[in-house]
């Protein structure tokens, strides 16, 4: 640390005068440890956040396969990171209930009429989709409660909040000492 901060002072001290200058050994020797110090923190940052890492390496690998972009990937992952915490587990519960209701629906035999009408030409079977939102009420009716429960969210906030930490945490104890 001592020879970090005597190259720092030198650099500081050479350009301090106002002039232009021909850097010598000394100065070049000066920024080269400099160059070297930074990298090799870096490599102990990386080596103290290896699990970080590869979580962010994976992620990275997904946004590429996604967005086909190296800037926009690094930016996404940038915008995740800056986000606090409690967004990513609200967005979690948010997934989950819309998960538990579209699965309901599914299991219920709820159809999207729009979708399953259409004809060849993408045009509507108006008699059908009628039909079908009748079938749909009647099941919606019956099975009201059920839909109602999945609405509101089986999965409270508090609820994803407990298992997440609890996974969590069952990650860093199993990993978090590892390299």
């Amino acid at each position: 640390m001592a020879d970090l901060l005597k190259n720092i002072q030198r650099l500081s001290w050479r350009f301090s005068g106002g002039k232009s200058f021909e850097p010598n050994a000394n100065d070049i020797s000066a920024l080269n440890e400099i160059i070297t110090w930074i990298n090799r923190e870096k490599e102990e940052r990386i080596k103290h956040n290896r699990h970080f890492a590869k979580i962010i390496v994976y992620c990275y690998i997904n946004e590429l396969n996604f967005y086909k972009d190296n800037a926009f990937s690094e930016r996404k992952i940038q915008e995740v990171l800056s986000k606090p915490l409690e967004y990513w587990y609200d967005k979690f519960s948010k997934e989950m209930n819309r998960k538990e209701f579209n699965d309901t629906v599914a299991l219920l035999g709820i159809e999207d009429q729009w979708e399953k009408n259409k004809n060849e030409a993408g045009v509507f079977d108006i008699e059908m989709v009628r039909k079908d939102a009748k079938s749909n009420l009647d099941l919606i009716k019956e099975n009201e409660e059920k839909l109602i429960k999945s609405l509101n969210g089986a999965w409270g906030i508090e609820e994803i909040t407990s298992k997440l930490n609890f996974f969590i945490t069952e990650l860093l104890n199993e990993h978090g000492d590892k390299e």
